[in-house]
């Protein structure tokens, strides 16, 4: 039996399976597998959310983590993420959760705990300007994975108005609203059911400058989520046109956070040979390393012109290293 505090923090902040079915969404979803897996997912992010909303700590929590799959366990660490965010808000004491969350067990799936933080503002009062000024506090390279997130809830949830709509929050910075639209992307994937043609025909109803943001975050979720064959993947190649390259973006991004992890999936090794003609290990190492120079040239001063901040810039220079890779080959 859940104990008294866990049962209100349920009644206050639980999730329901049922609200995340495709059915209760309402995606159009034709093929049943991917329909599982979709549900897969769904199921395994709420089993973090639960486990971290009965705040028993970290120990007891990484072992909760610990017993899910590992190629689909990020899900659960960005479940996790997203209720720890929650409590740290509604707390009157304690606000630090989510922090050593990311400091201590979540460090492996760090991408996909801040991308678990966004979804907690998009269900808290004035979260909005929560998130605005929890940005200030992240890393700088890595907050904008939390507007992401924030993104991506938007157009899981409420696809009617973000997706049908094309509405988008107005934020303090310009980026944040590319950032959005990368999350916005990879909501896409689930609403649209993996559906090849639909996704990216409904893509192209959003105006141009949106596009390449969307389309790069549609190929992280070719590749991370899943759900498709190879004959699909590539007819996604074949449709994207010249925003192929953000495909790969999102599909090198895709392979880097499950390489970070050390949770491969045959689903992102496919996506890394249909899309970018590379093995997922060879895209996983090269974010990191990528990552990693952006981060000494800003430690030492290196201007970055013309980028709007660090975390374009990596975006930018993987993006044309896994687009040069491509066509190599």
């Amino acid at each position: 039996m859940l104990k008294l505090g866990t049962a209100v923090k349920r009644a206050m902040l639980g999730v329901e399976l049922n609200e995340i079915t495709c059915d209760a969404r309402g995606f159009r979803v034709d093929d049943p597998a991917v329909k599982a897996r979709i549900e897969t997912i769904g199921s395994t992010f709420l089993h973090g959310y639960d486990a971290a909303l009965a705040d028993g700590g970290v120990k007891q929590l990484s072992a909760s983590l610990g017993l899910v799959e590992s190629e689909l366990r990020g899900f659960a660490f960005e479940g996790a993420a997203m209720a720890l965010t929650l409590l740290d808000h509604v707390s009157a004491r304690q606000r630090s959760r989510w922090k050593a969350f990311v400091d201590g067990p979540g460090t492996p799936h760090v991408y996909m705990v801040h991308i678990g933080a966004g979804w907690a503002f998009a269900r808290l009062p004035r979260g909005h300007a929560r998130l605005e000024r929890f940005l200030t506090r992240c890393d700088e390279h890595l907050r904008w994975l939390v507007v992401d997130g924030y993104g991506f809830h938007h157009g899981f949830f409420d696809w009617t108005q973000t997706i049908d709509q094309r509405e988008r929050p107005v934020f303090s910075s310009p980026y944040a609203s590319r950032a959005f639209d990368q999350g916005l992307g990879r909501s896409l994937w689930f609403v649209e059911g993996a559906d090849v043609d639909r996704l990216v025909a409904r893509v192209r109803t959003f105006e141009p400058a949106r596009q390449a943001d969307l389309f790069s975050g549609v190929g992280l979720a070719s590749a991370y989520a899943g759900g498709v064959d190879e004959e699909r993947l590539a007819c996604l190649s074949d449709q994207a046109g010249a925003e192929l390259p953000q495909v790969r973006l999102g599909v090198a991004l895709a392979a880097m956070t499950r390489w970070n992890a050390g949770n491969p999936s045959p689903r992102t090794s496919a996506a890394s040979k249909v899309l970018c003609s590379s093995s997922d290990t060879e895209l996983g190492q090269l974010g990191i390393t990528l990552l990693d120079e952006v981060r000494n040239a800003w430690s030492n001063n290196v201007p970055a012109d013309p980028y709007p901040n660090h975390y374009e810039q990596w975006r930018a220079q993987l993006r044309s290293t896994t687009q040069r890779l491509s066509s190599a080959c």
